[in-house]
């Protein structure tokens, strides 16, 4: 795997690892953020990041709120 420094598309360049980390590094984002929508996307807004990493944390969140509905 080619590691690019500061991709868009992951939250971090320690997320670009490997897909594990990946989907840690954007769990606790989401985590740290409360799950709110719209400080999600002024972070991710804030430090350039793409639409990809964005529909990482909407990933995310769908499972969240279908994990709470069990």
């Amino acid at each position: 795997m080619c590691i690019k420094r500061h991709s868009p598309d992951f939250i971090s360049t320690y997320a670009q690892v490997h897909p594990r980390e990946d989907f840690c590094e954007t769990f606790a984002v989401y985590a740290n953020l409360g799950g709110d929508i719209r400080k999600i996307k002024a972070f991710l807004k804030k430090r350039g990041k793409g639409p990809k990493a964005l529909l990482k944390m909407l990933w995310i969140n769908r499972i969240v709120k279908n994990i709470a509905n069990i």
